[in-house]
């Protein structure tokens, strides 16, 4: 359609009159309107009615016509801004509630994750974990793509615990006295969690930040065994592995509740200290 089609006559007789102030618009070289109506003064949200007959050899119809176009532009433009602007509300909101459940997903698998370690060890299979968690495999594995690396992120309170068990044993002033508390709670902190256990002894060697912790404990706890047989309280052929050996036999302990295992772990604690220490020189050999 032409945009002479578009505001074609209703077919009412033409007024070839002019209006003064029309008249004042024209310059010398514009030509009076022929063969269309006068116009009339529209308003800005006004639009054109079809019937209406405009000529475009008059600059005043033109303008008229660029303005309303130009308004029902505007108009448009601003519709659509809104219009945008509440699809971007909505996406932010959205995208908002998606994160919070992707991060609620995330703190009910590693619940699941931390008490299942704790009761029954590293083996428990990741779809009962998920199972447990009230999410699918599917959503488990895309938080956690191997098992090291959940085992890793359920771990890092105990991590904390035992870095802050053999710092406190390193700063004690009396090295036995540090070196027989480390003992002590680091056994407890194993009997708590079976798979932190069995974590710390290296079931997941490729796990760096179990790794590197469980270096830091051994080598800490080295330094304090030095000290300890330099004061004289500390067996001399005491070495790492005899720790590790005593973990491992912590960690074979059996209970019928969390509370009677812990119980057990500090008897045996207690009986692993007296093995470690020194013999005090017999009465023979002082005389």
């Amino acid at each position: 359609m032409t945009f002479g089609e578009a505001v074609a006559s209703d077919g009412t007789a033409p007024d070839y009159g002019v209006d003064a102030a029309d008249a004042d618009c024209l310059g010398g070289d514009q030509h009076l309107p022929v063969g269309g109506t006068r116009v009339r003064e529209v308003d800005d949200g006004q639009a054109f009615r079809t019937s209406e007959r405009l000529d475009l050899n008059c600059l005043h119809c033109r303008l008229l016509v660029l303005g309303s176009i130009v308004l029902g532009s505007i108009r448009t433009l601003i519709d659509a801004a809104a219009g945008l602007a509440k699809v971007r509300v909505v996406t932010v909101r959205l995208s908002h509630n998606l994160r919070s459940d992707a991060l609620d997903n995330r703190e009910r698998i590693l619940d699941a994750a931390r008490a299942a370690f704790a009761a029954e060890g590293l083996n428990v299979p990741m779809r009962e974990i998920a199972r447990r968690a009230g999410v699918g495999p599917a959503t488990l594995y895309r938080h956690f793509p191997a098992k090291q690396m959940l085992a890793t992120e359920a771990f890092t309170d105990q991590l904390c615990a035992c870095r802050a068990i053999v710092d406190e044993g390193l700063a004690d002033p009396d090295p036995w006295h540090g070196f027989c508390l480390v003992i002590e709670k680091v056994c407890e902190l194993h009997a708590r969690n079976r798979g932190f256990a069995a974590a710390f002894r290296s079931a997941f060697p490729n796990a760096m930040d179990v790794t590197a912790g469980r270096e830091y404990a051994l080598n800490s706890v080295a330094k304090l065994a030095r000290r300890a047989k330099k004061a004289g309280h500390l067996r001399p052929d005491f070495v790492l592995d005899d720790l590790i050996l005593m973990l491992m036999a912590n960690d074979g302990i059996h209970a019928t509740s969390p509370a009677a295992r812990v119980a057990a772990s500090r008897r045996f604690a207690a009986l692993a200290i007296q093995a470690f220490q020194a013999s005090p020189p017999s009465a023979a050999a002082s005389g």
